[in-house]
């Protein structure tokens, strides 16, 4: 079909079908060769198809036999003739990029050195688990270039606002000005969340490398958290989490000890960000033996039925499960009394990641909007100040008259006053102070100061209780939000205050796009059929990939090579990411991304599509999963 404009006819093609007429005129076409390098032609049409380097390197460090099988299948030589070129081609690339890559099957002695990665002290700024400050990322949003005048001169007319942000995204007509804050903050909070989950992706890779699946590694079911592949000293829970806390109370063979000693260290590194980032975890005290493992509760026992619980995307600013208090102190205790952990000790690392990223995001979207909205006591200020400040006088003078009640009744008693109090009296009793003063231990002194400072607390009472329902009239006024120009956000993080419309409207838009639960659920299930299609598309090489192929078209070929063998064998790309650790979270510290492709990560995706059909049909949704990982992926 590419050659068919350029093709001449062939004498005795009439009668064959298109397929076969095409055919028959590709192989009968003898287009002029432009030049020779060895054995390679170069030609203008036909060439590129069959002896290009690139496209023969495609097809040889692929390992694919696939590609000269089209060409046996359909009688068009040309294609087989590249696969066996290319493939020679290659050799020696591919025999020197074995030397110089791990092999997948190396030793776990190798992994230390790729854990020390993850260790504090050895970590380059750009590899913690932090994100540029929300200045440099708005600097980056805002950058006056002539493609962006050109997008806010257009954005900022009605018709073609949408039209130019559906094209360039929101960021494309967001500028400087002060109406654009709560659009910078959202853009702000999206890249950081962005970058955080890339460096996440990263030191997940490291558990990955060690063991693809952590519950077939310890044994666990899913259904109660017992791992039955470890052996537990005397006494010990065999729940997984209390394994991954407390591993020095368990016999554990090298790959179980590597994998709970990386997950610590991915924590450890979570948790370092966090803290840099000004966000508080409460964590329990370990011993120096243990260590404080993150925890997820996907279901509850309720009447003897389990129920799974449905978390949707979480409000802006809401606490994540880390930073409020454990209720129960071992996850075997929490077992007893009905929860549900995730047994996945690969995904409860993975969710804290998620859930450290969205709240650091949350964050700084929080400290941006925040200085647009003004508290009701703040807005009390400007409406009515002296009310306030009536109210504040009044029960100042009232407690105080209390006080010196109070005090009088204490020397009365025979106690000595400090010297404190009576200086503190005395400021704010200038004649009743020095009286308690003087009066020492006389009785009948002190039953007068006692007598004058009633009748203090009685004068006071009477505008103290009007200051008091004035003010709450003025704070019940403030707390309201004036009509068609102001408005409350229910998100967390905006608690207590109030906001200008056009600021709570940008809000509640982002919310509807990324955090409204049933948006997300079309989301989902648009992502699952999409990863029918996408699971096997290797176009991405010869499409994002294009510009390499004619600059470094060796390192391309290399990366080809790399995306093919991460098809076969998953565990290859995840070696590749802990390997390139400190590069590629300095990449990501960049706005680049980390993470699986899609022909990779639709594995997972079929496989819980795959477990639910089996459910239906046999009742076992390990059937349909196990089917998955044995034959389409072997995840």
């Amino acid at each position: 079909a590419v050659t068919s404009p350029f093709t001449p006819s062939v004498e005795g093609t009439e009668g064959l079908s298109w397929l076969e007429r095409e055919r028959k005129e590709y192989e009968e076409w003898a287009e002029p060769v432009l030049f020779r390098v060895g054995e390679f032609e170069f030609k203008p049409t036909k060439g590129i198809l069959e002896t290009v380097p690139w496209f023969a390197t495609a097809i040889a460090t692929g390992g694919l036999s696939t590609l000269a099988g089209v060409g046996a299948k359909t009688g068009i030589t040309g294609l087989t003739r590249a696969a066996a070129i290319g493939t020679r081609a290659m050799r020696p690339l591919l025999a020197a990029e074995r030397i110089v890559n791990y092999p997948i099957a190396k030793p776990l002695s190798l992994l230390g050195q790729q854990a020390k990665k993850l260790v504090m002290g050895n970590l380059p700024a750009t590899a913690r688990f932090v994100a540029p400050t929300a200045e440099a990322i708005e600097k980056v949003i805002t950058k006056d270039d002539w493609q962006r005048k050109v997008a806010q001169l257009f954005g900022r007319q009605p018709f073609l606002k949408s039209i130019t942000e559906r094209i360039g995204g929101r960021a494309a007509t967001v500028t400087t000005a002060v109406e654009d804050t709560t659009a910078r903050a959202l853009l702000v909070g999206a890249r950081t969340q962005e970058i955080l989950l890339s460096k996440g992706q990263a030191g997940l890779a490291t558990l990955r490398q060690i063991h693809v699946d952590p519950v077939r590694l310890f044994g666990v079911s899913e259904k109660t958290g017992i791992a039955s592949r470890v052996r537990a000293r005397a006494g010990q829970s065999l729940h997984i989490n209390d394994i991954a806390e407390h591993p020095t109370n368990y016999i554990l063979n090298a790959s179980q000890k590597s994998y709970i000693e990386q997950v610590h260290r991915v924590e450890d590194w979570v948790l370092s960000g966090l803290k840099e980032a000004g966000v508080e975890v409460k964590l329990l005290g370990f011993d120096e033996f243990s260590h404080w493992v993150h925890r997820e509760v996907i279901g509850k026992n309720v009447s003897d039925a389990l129920v799974k619980l449905k978390k949707a995307g979480g409000k802006i600013g809401a606490k994540a499960n880390w930073e409020k208090t454990r209720f129960y102190e071992t996850a075997a205790e929490g077992v007893q009394n009905g929860l549900l952990y995730e047994s996945s000790l690969e995904r409860v690392v993975e969710l804290y990641v998620q859930s450290a990223a969205k709240r650091v995001s949350d964050q700084r979207i929080a400290g941006m909007v925040g200085k647009l909205g003004v508290t009701p006591l703040e807005r009390a200020l400007k409406i009515a100040p002296e009310t306030l400040q009536a109210a504040r006088e009044t029960t100042l003078r009232l407690s105080n008259a209390k006080l010196l009640l109070k005090a009088s009744s204490r020397a009365a008693r025979g106690e000595a006053l400090p010297e404190v109090t009576l200086r503190s009296l005395e400021r704010k009793f200038p004649d009743l102070g020095r009286q308690l003063r003087n009066a020492g231990t006389d009785k009948k002194a002190l039953e007068e100061v006692s007598r004058q400072a009633k009748q203090v607390i009685e004068s006071t009472q009477a505008p103290f209780y009007k200051a008091k329902a004035e003010k709450a009239l003025l704070m019940e006024q403030a707390r309201s939000p004036t009509l068609g120009t102001e408005a409350t956000i229910f998100h967390p993080a905006f608690q207590g205050k109030i906001y200008p419309k056009n600021v709570a409207g940008e809000i509640q838009r982002y919310w509807d796009d990324v955090g409204f639960t049933p948006l997300s659920k079309l989301a989902t299930l648009s992502g699952d059929m999409r990863t029918l299609v996408a699971a096997a598309d290797f176009s991405a090489m010869f499409i994002q990939g294009l510009p390499m192929i004619g600059r470094h078209p060796v390192a391309w070929g290399k990366a080809a090579a790399a995306s093919f063998r991460s098809f076969k064998n998953p565990k290859y790309y995840q070696e590749y990411l802990s390997k390139n650790f400190g590069t590629l979270t300095e990449r990501a510290n960049f706005g680049g991304y980390i993470g699986g492709f899609e022909f990779m990560e639709a594995v997972p995706q079929l496989q819980r599509l795959a477990g639910v059909v089996s459910k239906v049909a046999t009742g076992k949704s390990r059937l349909g999963q196990q089917a998955i990982r044995q034959s389409y992926g072997r995840w």
